[in-house]
């Protein structure tokens, strides 16, 4: 092979390699202490991105949202919502869910991890409709994530934590789908 043509080549994957790293299946968009913020949906994948499985009547849902499309699963601020529901597929309420935000400097120390549930957390689920393997939700959440989370309800000022809140709509595919 040529040096010019070995040089296009490579030239052409890596700028083709940022835009493969992470498949983007919605958006979740707010702010993070009061300053704009959003992240990309990731789509499932070895590492554990957004998907949902179903047993019985409950749905447990994980989005995982990335500062960039560029990013790591789980990398440094990277947002993760998970949800739990119950009932039957048209009126699906929520049981339980969890907001995790891992710092990337920004806002605490950098690798520090910050969240909240529904004692510190509020989350609607406006839309979660099913069809075959693939799920579309959308809804909202706003609360008070706390450094190293909290079960209980933290009042204390003092309490290392920052505010979030924000929209979030994706579509997302089935854990165990065959």
């Amino acid at each position: 092979m040529r040096a010019g043509t070995r040089t296009a080549f490579l030239t052409g994957f890596l700028l083709a390699t940022p835009l493969a790293a992470q498949d983007v299946s919605g958006t979740i968009t707010g702010t993070l202490g009061l300053e704009p913020a959003s992240w990309y949906v990731s789509t499932l994948d070895d590492t554990g991105g957004s998907g949902w499985d179903r047993t019985d009547n409950a749905v447990d849902v994980r989005l995982v949202g990335l500062v960039s499309r560029e990013a790591a699963s789980l990398s440094e601020g990277a947002l993760t919502i998970d949800i739990q529901t119950e009932g039957n597929p048209t009126e699906m309420d929520v049981t339980d869910f969890t907001i995790r935000l891992l710092s990337d400097g920004a806002v605490g120390e950098a690798g520090e991890t910050y969240s909240a549930s529904a004692a510190n957390a509020d989350l609607d689920l406006e839309t979660l409709e099913i069809s075959g393997n693939s799920m579309v939700l959308a809804g909202s959440f706003s609360g008070r994530l706390i450094e190293g989370g909290a079960e209980e309800l933290v009042l204390d000022s003092s309490v290392p934590s920052v505010t979030v809140d924000g929209n979030f709509q994706a579509t997302l595919a089935r854990r165990d789908a065959e």
